[in-house]
């Protein structure tokens, strides 16, 4: 039997309010169902219900909320099903470019109605973060995006303390 658990309410990693919800199969994890909002549609916001397995491939999706093009945008809830043109069911956003073909990835847009899909793509990159834990745009954990951030700069927060300590010594002796 299919449960599902108690909601937890976060922010996405475009600031705006997500919800994940665990799903439970025989008492088991068995994936979450997330909401998000993209604020990159035509229309303006986009709310968007994902369905990810314990994998995080996709199992299905809602639109919950939208002001899209009518007869365009407005094809979301049935564009990108199973069976449709732009199938994104089935498809692992950790391991499969999902963003539209225009911009060099396997996602088919809507015809007409690129900034509408490309916001959808950027609904699914949101979810995925919400449901993984990292960040959307870098799949990093957060842990990590700030330990990769750190080597890049070659600081840490010890070493930031630090030059700030030595600057103020070095003011304060002249």
């Amino acid at each position: 039997m299919d449960t599902v658990g108690e909601a937890v309410v976060t922010t996405s990693s475009n600031g705006l309010e997500a919800t994940k919800f665990p799903v439970f199969k025989d008492g088991k994890p068995a994936g979450a169902a997330v909401q998000v909002i993209t604020a990159k549609g035509f229309g303006g916001n986009i709310t968007l219900m994902f369905g990810f397995d314990n994998e995080g491939n996709l199992t299905g999706y809602n639109c919950l909320a939208m002001a899209e093009t009518p007869g365009l945008g407005s094809k979301i809830p049935q564009w990108f099903v199973e069976g449709g043109k732009g199938n994104v069911i089935g498809k692992n956003p950790g391991k499969n470019n999902l963003t539209v073909s225009k911009d060099g990835g396997e996602v088919n847009a809507i015809t007409a109605a690129t900034i509408s899909s490309r916001a959808f793509c950027d609904a699914i990159a949101q979810a995925y973060g919400v449901f993984t834990e990292t960040d959307a745009k870098t799949a990093a954990t957060p842990k990590a995006y700030a330990a990769e951030a750190d080597s890049e700069t070659g600081d840490d927060a010890g070493d930031q303390e630090e030059a700030q300590d030595a600057s103020n010594n070095e003011t304060n002796n002249q």
